[in-house]
């Protein structure tokens, strides 16, 4: 049988959710039909409710483009925002929570993911005030089982779904994994709620497909080659570009895809082909102990401050006062830039009280440099002190006066490297 690499939980019980990748055409498709006239009627076994003509009371059903034609407190008309914009299975809870729905699904394949998904909707209008505080919320139970009725392959309900001042369906979804050789499941629909007023539901388009292959994006190298793997080994395969390997080697961008064949069971893949994010350094950000490569261009890239060992973050924390180069390359490593910076680490404030704690404005990593010079201002520009960056070391005061606490703005020139601004605080 055919076997499929998917997305699935372990566990039986699970919140619902879609397919992740691409869907297969549906293999069941439950429309109720079209037409004004009301029915058929459900085929035996399928429920325990009772069927009628015209909006349902407690523990009855019907099958109907029209509601709101005995019951005033349902809305006035169903809306055209399904699939098929025909009838829909129309339920009036019963006052004890239990199963209205069951039915047997044929023509699956084993060991497969597949997609079950169905439209709901509250059909208690929220503007009646008959119900107090909008009425009991419909809450619907999913269940798949396999074709004997005996091992659940999966659950999922939908958690309160409240009624609305105008009628809005919304599509549910939940997927599973079918057993190997398994041709059949069984689809169990349960009423969460209890009876009473409120607690109405409409259901739409009950559909069933295949899951595909989640989609995948690899970037090309400019004038390079790129090699597309169907993922699956020991099936056919036929890809849009008209090869039947199991692996192709593409030259170019664009969107590629694998159909992927065991008997009667098939599978979509997709490729989305693009070219490779422009690396390009727009600045460094030098700044106390971290270091930031700030790229020009948008896209997803690796950093690193030796060569070797790259990062997605741009970040680097923790990083010692020193000269160092920064890298910056795609994701497909196509191409590596880099530049050379200093690191110098400047305190953030001072605090000159003796207490042996950043009394004093001093740097860390100008001892790695041949020349630099320091100079210090107030926030008018007056130059208060100036000297060599080695050993260089400031303690708040201008002429043997303790300044006042403000901010300081400071100059570092580096030989060979781009001048250094910034400020930093004293504080008294």
């Amino acid at each position: 049988m055919l076997i499929l690499i998917f997305l699935c939980s372990n566990s039986v019980f699970s919140q619902l959710g879609f397919c992740a990748g691409s869907k297969g055409d549906a293999i069941f498709h439950e429309d109720f039909g079209s037409g004004t006239s009301s029915g058929p009627e459900l085929p035996a076994g399928t429920t325990t409710y009772t069927y009628v003509i015209g909006d349902p009371d407690d523990g009855e059903y019907t099958i109907s483009d029209q509601i709101s034609q005995n019951i005033s407190t349902f809305h006035s008309f169903l809306p055209k925002t399904t699939v098929s914009n025909g009838r829909a299975l129309i339920v009036n809870a019963s006052f004890t929570s239990g199963q209205f729905y069951m039915s047997q699904i044929n023509g699956f394949c084993g060991n497969t993911t597949y997609e079950f998904s169905a439209f709901l909707m509250n059909v208690y209008d929220r503007a009646n005030p008959r119900c107090l505080n909008g009425g009991i919320p419909i809450n619907v139970r999913f269940q798949i089982w396999d074709e004997t009725d005996s091992v659940l392959l999966k659950e999922g309900s939908t958690g309160d779904i409240s009624s609305t001042n105008s009628p809005v369906y919304k599509q549910y979804a939940l997927t599973f994994k079918t057993e190997p050789g398994q041709e059949s499941v069984i689809l169990k629909m349960s009423n969460n709620a209890g009876g009473g007023c409120g607690n109405d539901l409409a259901i739409d388009d009950i559909i069933f497909r295949s899951c595909g292959l989640q989609d995948e994006v690899l970037q090309i190298c400019e004038n390079g080659e790129l090699q597309l793997d169907a993922g699956i080994e020991n099936m056919q395969y036929e890809w849009s570009t008209g090869q039947t390997s199991q692996r192709i080697t593409i030259s170019e961008q664009g969107n590629f895809s694998v159909v992927i064949t065991n008997g009667g069971c098939s599978v979509t893949k997709n490729f989305e082909i693009n070219a490779v994010d422009v690396a390009k350094i727009e600045a460094i950000i030098s700044e106390e102990n971290t270091v930031i490569i700030r790229p020009a261009n948008a896209g997803e890239f690796e950093y690193s401050l030796d060569g070797f060992t790259f990062q997605l973050s741009n970040t680097f924390q923790m990083v010692p006062g020193g000269v160092y180069t920064a890298f910056m390359r795609d994701l497909q490593s196509c191409n590596t830039v880099s530049e050379e910076f200093p690191h110098i680490v400047v305190p953030k404030f001072i605090t000159p009280n003796n207490d042996g704690y950043n009394d004093r404005f001093e740097l860390n990593g100008l001892e790695y440099f041949n020349s630099s010079e320091i100079r210090i201002f107030n926030r008018y520009g007056k130059l208060l002190i100036a000297g060599k960056g080695l050993n260089f070391s400031w303690d708040g005061t201008f002429n043997g006066k303790d300044l006042p606490g403000d901010d300081y703005w400071y100059e570092i020139n580096i030989e060979d490297y781009k001048r250094i601004k910034g400020h930093f605080s004293l504080k008294r």
